[in-house]
């Protein structure tokens, strides 16, 4: 009698461990395509994008669901912006040139990421508050235009041509020189 039960005991066993391991397969395959799936929109939040990314990988490895680190770059290149992804390729690329049998660390392929975001970032900013300046810069010439004291500039002494100051030579109004001598 007792053998009968610990061989049932055993069966219910192997059936729970079945089927609790295909229902961890599933979740394992859901987990990682939700990784892969991720996706960053704008440059100016690649950093903290990669960061999460770094997060969510410790934990997957913490659930037991490892990502090699082949899968880890591809994550990476898919998940940010074209620019920056193009930008990860031509390291990758360059890598391989040099040392063909060696792969960068994905957390070192992140850090040049980073870096490379942050120095664009940067750089748009800059062009964008130059842009900003010239805009300024256009208002102000507007603004003295109207009130009489821009757009052209005046000039200091006599025309060469009617010898009237305040204007010069090319803007005289007055019949050229040539033409009254001749006249």
């Amino acid at each position: 009698m007792r053998l009968r039960s610990i061989a049932t005991v055993a069966d219910r066993w192997a059936k729970v461990t079945g089927e609790f391991s295909v229902k961890r397969q599933y979740a394992e395959i859901d987990l990682l395509s939700a990784f892969s799936e991720m996706r960053c929109s704008t440059i100016s939040e690649v950093r903290t994008f990669l960061g999460q990314m770094r997060v969510k990988r410790l934990e997957l490895a913490a659930v037991g669901v490892s990502v090699t680190p082949k899968d880890y770059q591809t994550a990476i290149l898919k998940a940010i912006p074209e620019e920056m992804s193009k930008f990860a390729s031509g390291l990758l690329t360059a890598s391989r040139m040099f040392a063909p049998t060696t792969q960068i660390d994905p957390d070192i392929l992140i850090d040049h990421i980073c870096e490379e975001s942050d120095r664009l970032a940067m750089r748009r900013k800059r062009e964008k508050s130059a842009k900003g300046r010239g805009q300024q810069g256009g208002a102000q010439d507007e603004a003295l235009a109207a009130t009489g004291e821009g757009g052209r500039r005046k000039r200091k002494g006599k025309c060469h041509n009617c010898g009237k100051p305040g204007h010069w030579a090319r803007e005289c109004r007055s019949q050229k020189k040539d033409d009254q001598q001749s006249g």
